[in-house]
């Protein structure tokens, strides 16, 4: 096999043998050795031990010293996960969804001290002035299926809030408006019912039982400058979360 002439060789390699294990042309759950992998492939060790380890990260692969790279299909076939995504686009657009993304304009809280939104006291952000809140609607195929509601101290905006357009990815947001750089977010899932937000976004009878998520963004100085209240649409959101054992 001829060299391989990309820009990213591990990224194209990783790809290639994740393509081959889908499509069944190893025998067994065991890859071939690492020396074979990089003949096959016309690329040094290196660039297929990189390749293979962020398949190892993701969970398709497990190498075990001396024994060999063992595939795990089960984990092939299992979409939605949390673990591997948290870009909502990203996670809906693996399962085979077209997404769309509908965001509202920003405005101030008005009422921070409503029952619905007393969390966020428990982020300290009420300590940085108003707060200023939009939504983002994600849809699937045309239908809802994320519904996350967004909450940001007013005073890290460095353009007018009437200036403010539309990005799709939070981190973007925050990078055009505000000038920061997101670093990490904390995840705090709650269960609820169906309140009458949700029967009317998502069509779910009132009073089902659904999954939600609370999660603080915090920057690279370690300051939180969002949080997040997300639903799921449980007739399309069937979350899942790899556990390595």
């Amino acid at each position: 096999m001829k060299p391989i002439r990309v820009t990213k060789k591990p990224e194209y390699i990783r790809n290639s043998i994740l393509e081959m294990i889908q499509d069944n042309s190893f025998d067994g759950n065991q890859l071939p050795s690492e020396d074979f992998l990089a003949k096959k492939f016309g690329v040094s060790l290196a660039t297929i031990r990189e390749a293979l380890l962020s398949l190892q990260s993701e969970g398709f692969l497990r190498k075990r010293h001396g024994s060999g790279n063992f595939i795990y299909r089960s984990v092939l076939d299992s979409f939605m996960r949390i673990d591997k995504f948290i870009d909502f686009i990203q996670l809906l657009e693996e399962s085979g969804y077209h997404v769309t993304v509908d965001q509202s304009d920003p405005t101030i809280l008005e009422n921070l001290s409503d029952s619905d939104h007393s969390w966020i006291k428990e982020t300290g952000m009420q300590n940085q002035g108003e707060i200023v809140n939009y939504s983002r609607t994600f849809s699937a195929d045309g239908e809802p299926a994320i519904y996350a509601n967004n909450y940001v101290p007013k005073r890290h905006f460095q353009v007018p809030l009437e200036k403010v357009g539309k990005t799709e990815r939070l981190a973007d947001y925050i990078w055009s408006y505000c000038g920061k750089e997101l670093a990490h977010a904390l995840l705090n899932f709650v269960p609820i019912t169906a309140r009458k937000d949700e029967v009317d976004l998502f069509s779910v009878p009132k009073g089902e039982p659904m999954i939600t998520w609370r999660e603080v963004f915090y920057t690279l100085d370690d300051i939180p400058i969002c949080c997040s209240r997300v639903s799921f649409n449980p007739e399309i959101m069937k979350l899942r979360m790899l556990w390595k054992c």
